[in-house]
């Protein structure tokens, strides 16, 4: 998630006004005035863009993810793989070993 608060004390640290920022990113400063209000969220590409105006790794206009949460998400993604540590694939499957050709490609490299 988008840290408002962050991007704030980053741009006032540098002494950009909304309107300075604005104009690398390509924005009005009015949106830019949204995104530090936290009305509104920018996409992930105008957070790098952001990121990079600000002269800040992406991470640093992120909020942290509590730890408490993180070992929730862990534990619910080793119950649904069924075994501890697994990797998921797309769509919530369980991932296969890569690569894997499936028992009717072997046959048809052995014939």
């Amino acid at each position: 998630m988008f840290d408002s608060v962050r991007m704030r004390d980053r741009r006032k640290r540098l002494g950009l006004t909304l309107a300075q920022l604005a104009v690398p990113l390509g924005v009005h400063e009015a949106t830019v005035g949204r995104w530090e209000g936290g009305a509104v969220e920018p996409s992930v590409s105008r957070v790098v863009a952001l990121a990079a105006a600000l002269r800040v790794p992406f991470e640093a206009l992120l909020k942290p993810v509590p730890a408490s949460v993180r070992r929730v998400y862990s534990a619910a993604e080793a119950v649904r793989c069924r075994q501890p540590g697994a990797v998921r694939g797309e769509a919530g499957r369980a991932a296969r070993p890569f690569p894997y050709a499936g028992a009717a490609a072997v046959r048809q490299v052995a014939a």
